[in-house]
């Protein structure tokens, strides 16, 4: 399969989100849980990323949430603002997030070696 399409699906799984506390990341009170190993776990590695994509990735993923056992956007929880992720800018959501990841040479040589 797609491995973008993965990706995408990663920040819309409700285990996911429950497992890593996406369901409590708030645009008052980031999370940074699901952003930090989105790319350390899943798509870069360490040393591919800084504190501040970390940070702003959470704030991306503000509003992404479940209910029962599906997943919602909640637009009131969501972060709208500016941020910058790994070189992209602007109002980032998740799928912006994932964007950027995908777009760093980085995460191909990650997927590569794996």
């Amino acid at each position: 399969g797609n491995f973008g399409d993965l990706m995408f699906g990663i920040i819309r799984d409700p285990a996911m989100i429950r497992y890593l506390n996406n369901d409590r990341n708030r645009k008052e009170a980031p999370n940074e849980n699901l952003a930090r190993e989105l790319m350390e776990l899943f798509s870069l590695g360490e040393g591919h990323y800084e504190e501040s994509d970390i940070k702003e990735g959470a704030r991306a993923l503000t509003g992404y949430t479940v209910e029962g056992n599906s997943f919602v956007f909640d637009d009131r929880m969501h972060d709208g603002g500016n941020k910058r992720i790994l070189g992209a800018s602007g109002t980032l959501d998740g799928d912006g997030f994932v964007k950027a990841i995908l777009s760093q040479r980085a995460c191909a040589e990650f997927i590569a070696l794996k």
